[in-house]
């Protein structure tokens, strides 16, 4: 980056460091290369990296244009455009990246969302309040019936009593026996688990609606 930085204001400045015939496009090119150079490596000091520009085009001017056959109003125009196109290409990319962060963080907050949902109500319940409109969930969500409903819920009587007399790795391999058979005949008979507080299990079936 130190070349290309070096480079451009040799350019600007109408030094010769390849040929004098050298297109001043090439000059404009090797400016945009390195204002993306400078934003990506640094891209909280964009302004202190435009002023310290400044004050090396001055002392430069200062010290070699006046070795240089160089028309002042030349200079100046090379430098307000390429400062210009550094503002504008700064608040460019700055949105750009500003809506990327707001993107990511909708994403985030939306899947957060769902996961609590998830948790704390039935999937068909939280697909329709995530995927469906205000007018679609007012219409159709609570007019629905089901014809038939099952709630489960299971706890275990005198737990805490037994599992004083009880070795501890015995009482979590017999936990973990019990709730992942509970696991495995939601999964079986398609039944919709609620939760799990401490020792007691919910679930609930219902029968198709209309």
């Amino acid at each position: 980056m130190i070349v290309v930085y070096v480079f451009f204001w040799l350019h600007v400045l109408g030094i010769n460091y390849v040929t004098a015939k050298t297109n001043r496009l090439f000059g404009r090119f090797i400016a945009n290369i390195f204002y993306i150079l400078s934003f990506s490596v640094f891209p909280f000091r964009f302004f202190e990296v435009s002023f310290s520009s400044i004050i090396l085009a001055a002392f430069i001017y200062n010290n070699c244009i006046i070795y240089n056959s160089m028309d002042i109003s030349t200079f100046a125009i090379d430098i307000l455009v390429f400062l210009v196109s550094m503002i504008v290409g700064y608040k460019q990319e700055k949105e750009s990246r500003r809506n990327i962060v707001y993107d990511e963080a909708i994403e985030k907050s939306r899947k957060d969302r769902e996961q609590s949902m998830s948790v704390l109500l039935p999937l068909f319940v939280a697909k329709q309040l995530l995927y469906k409109s205000m007018f679609e969930r007012n219409k159709s969500f609570l007019k629905r019936r089901f014809r038939s409903a099952t709630v489960f819920q299971s706890d275990l009587i005198g737990f805490t009593e037994l599992s004083s007399t009880l070795d501890p790795s015995f009482i979590v391999s017999l936990l973990h026996y019990f709730y992942s058979r509970y696991d495995q005949f939601a999964v079986q008979f398609n039944v919709e688990k609620i939760e799990t507080i401490g020792l007691a299990f919910f679930f609930f079936l219902l029968d198709y609606f209309f």
